[in-house]
């Protein structure tokens, strides 16, 4: 996400090195060797800074002493970041299409800066083209029903997606796919399910299906049918050719996926 949101501000002489595999989970995933060597090979180091590379921070802070290493969330004014406490901010800024569009901006604004003016390629189409996007995506979830403007899903992925859209947000998890969820977290899905007469539950590329069975299972024994909509694309864009393959699609393609009725069982 980040590589494509910067690289549409850089001149084709910038070469992005996107170090992790496609489709890879960004807060489990550790660095190999190999990571580290190309990490060194860089001119420059842009990451998340939300915590969401949690296993290479330790890493980017070494490096910062050799090299630019420059987070997006720099470019993201705190009282646009939705806070989890005191200290620690939701990292999943991407699915704020015009507040990681403008960050991405000047995240690349800065690197040209910091390495080679010549690097900058003003490209005022892509931000116009996110604007349009937001305006899209505003007139279409402005049309649908209360009950029809929640997003219940595995993880914690969606709170600037609901912010821009005034949707309501449920999920098992935290922020992050390494939290861990029982019982009561089901329960708590179920009773909002069934309360709130919402007739569908998602699952995400980087869950397994079978967590939302449960969810399913106990709202059928509420007497309360749902559905288990596809998959959505939370902390990585999707692989190979999928129309989701690249930010900011990965946003639209959820957003087909949200906005298109399922029936339900």
């Amino acid at each position: 996400m980040l590589a494509d949101a910067i690289r549409p501000h850089l001149s084709d002489s910038c070469t992005i090195d996107v170090l992790f595999p496609q489709g890879v989970d960004p807060h489990s995933y550790r660095p190999v060797p190999s990571d580290v060597q190309r990490l060194q090979r860089a001119d420059a180091i842009v990451f998340n800074g939300l915590h969401l590379e949690a296993n290479m921070e330790s890493m980017f802070d070494f490096l910062s002493t050799q090299k630019p290493c420059i987070s997006i969330a720099q470019f993201v004014p705190k009282s646009k970041l939705i806070p989890l406490d005191e200290h620690v901010y939701d990292p999943h800024i991407w699915f704020d299409i015009l507040l990681f569009g403008q960050a991405g901006k000047q995240l690349a604004d800065s690197l040209a800066k910091a390495l080679n003016p010549a690097l900058a390629s003003p490209n005022t189409r892509f931000i116009d083209s996110l604007i349009q996007l937001d305006l899209f995506l505003r007139q279409s979830w402005a049309k649908r029903s209360k009950p029809d403007k929640s997003i219940c899903s595995v993880h914690d992925a969606f709170s600037y997606y609901c912010r821009a859209y005034q949707l309501t947000q449920m999920s098992l998890q935290g922020i992050s796919t390494t939290a861990e969820f029982g019982v009561y977290e089901v329960d708590a899905m179920v009773e909002f399910l069934v309360k709130n007469n919402i007739k569908v539950a998602y699952t995400e590329v980087h869950s397994m299906a079978k967590t939302m069975k449960a969810v399913q299972l106990g709202c059928r024994q509420r007497g309360h049918a749902i559905s288990i909509g596809p998959p959505l694309l939370t902390d990585a864009p999707a692989p190979g050719d999928n129309p989701g393959n690249h930010w900011p699609g990965m946003v639209l393609e959820n957003s087909r996926i949200l906005l298109t009725p399922i029936p339900y069982d």
